[in-house]
């Protein structure tokens, strides 16, 4: 088989793919395993719950500030945040 080369804009698609993805995924869990509505967190964040679903449907569009209080509200896990970000909590990732 012929070598594949991705360009750079193709591998940080692909990267921003695969970071969504994973994303959508931990935010789908927080809701089955915690029971928690939408509605709940878009409280819990201080936004409406329109712009939260516009958030977690394309997440690419979120500020860095934005996205840390979701992650708060949705009480993603020490692992979740590791695994998405190499940081484990808010105050790791500001400084």
């Amino acid at each position: 088989m012929p070598k594949v080369i991705l360009t750079q804009a193709q591998r940080d698609k692909e990267a921003l793919d695969n970071w969504e993805a994973e994303f959508k995924g931990a935010v789908e869990r927080h809701y089955k395993t915690e029971h928690t509505e939408a509605k709940v967190i878009a409280k819990r964040i201080g936004i409406p719950l329109s712009t939260y679903y516009h958030y977690t449907r394309n997440p690419r569009m979120i500020r860095a500030e934005t996205l840390l209080r979701i992650m708060d509200a949705v009480r993603f896990e020490r692992e979740e945040r590791e695994k998405l970000f190499g940081y484990a909590n808010s105050k790791e990732m500001a400084s």
